[in-house]
């Protein structure tokens, strides 16, 4: 798997499709900065910051993460943003929920045993939200969603890792400088930055998965008819 073609193409797709993808990139943003106010006012100490934020942030920002996804698996698939995606993805939104809360507690759960069983679970669960909306109504099962995602970082996994660590600092480091510096209106402007940066690391991570899903095609097959 080459990485940095990964990340050219996953550019090129974000520089022609950018109309189509921004506006849900502002959606999250906003999203995650109301559930943010949320959890200032609601919490009070560090832990459950941390809870709230996970319970919260995820509601509110499941919708436009989904509609992400969605817009850059066709885009990859099909070359195309088709506008008739709510009614694929709506049936989902239950499922998908669940799915990235026991994603994100699981890593939780990792990053609290010495961090590097997080950063494990982390990549390798890293396309368990994709798989619940890429595969067929038959396949909504929901140890399908981990037991592929894990199928397909096997044997890939430090290239996985390191476009996931490539697209998270490509995204925190700019809000991280901003923040440090004490600049005017740095909320403002951090947000308009993950609301810019956000599509390209959702098409990096379609990218990445369907790059993966084509080398191991026989082996998912094989994973699927062990499952039912």
């Amino acid at each position: 798997m080459n990485i940095s073609l990964i990340l050219k193409n996953s550019f090129d797709q974000y520089k022609n499709f950018y109309q189509r993808l921004l506006p849900w990139g502002f959606f999250l943003a906003v999203a995650a900065a109301i559930a943010n106010s949320f959890v200032l006012k609601l919490a009070n100490d560090q832990v459950q910051i941390i809870l709230l934020s996970l319970i919260i942030g995820t509601l509110f920002t499941s919708w436009p993460q989904m509609v992400l996804y969605k817009l850059s698996l066709q885009i990859e698939s099909k070359g195309e943003a088709d506008e008739d995606f709510n009614n694929e993805i709506a049936p989902r939104w239950g499922r998908y929920l669940t799915v990235m809360y026991a994603y994100q507690f699981l890593i939780l759960a990792g990053l609290c045993l010495f961090i590097i069983p997080g950063f494990l679970l982390l990549t390798l669960f890293w396309f368990a939200p994709i798989l619940l909306l890429d595969l067929n109504k038959d396949e909504l099962i929901f140890e399908n969603f981990f037991k592929q995602s894990q199928q397909l970082v096997k044997g890939n996994f430090w290239q996985v890792f390191s476009i996931m660590i490539y697209t998270a600092v490509f995204v925190s480091a700019p809000v991280l400088i901003i923040s440090w510096a004490n600049i005017k209106y740095a909320e403002i402007i951090s947000s308009v930055w993950m609301a810019l940066a956000a599509p390209y690391v959702y098409i990096a991570q379609i990218q990445t998965y369907v790059a993966l899903k084509n080398m191991k095609k026989d082996e998912l097959i094989k994973g699927e008819d062990n499952v039912g």
